[in-house]
């Protein structure tokens, strides 16, 4: 399952900034704000052009099935409410 979040990661990780991989990318800052904001699903072409980019393999943008499951299943069952 693709997350826009671990692009984000990724490039903050790297210290780069969002312009240079848009640039990099042939894509605009604003559409790499909606990948990475998962507003927007893009097509692979362009993952592969982001993930050139940061110098990254394109499958590192994926998480595995049971990962993201129990991700979803994790932050809807976390409660911070004072006790």
């Amino acid at each position: 399952m693709f997350s826009g979040s671990l692009v984000k990661k990724a490039r903050e990780d790297r210290g780069l900034k969002a312009y240079y991989i848009a640039r990099k990318a042939k894509i605009s800052p604003w559409y790499l704000s909606m990948i990475e904001n998962n507003k927007r699903s893009p097509a692979l072409e362009t993952l592969q052009a982001i993930a050139d980019a940061v110098e990254i393999e394109v499958t590192e943008f994926f998480l595995a099935p049971n990962v993201s499951d129990s991700l979803s299943s994790s932050q809807s069952s976390y409660d911070d409410s004072p006790k």
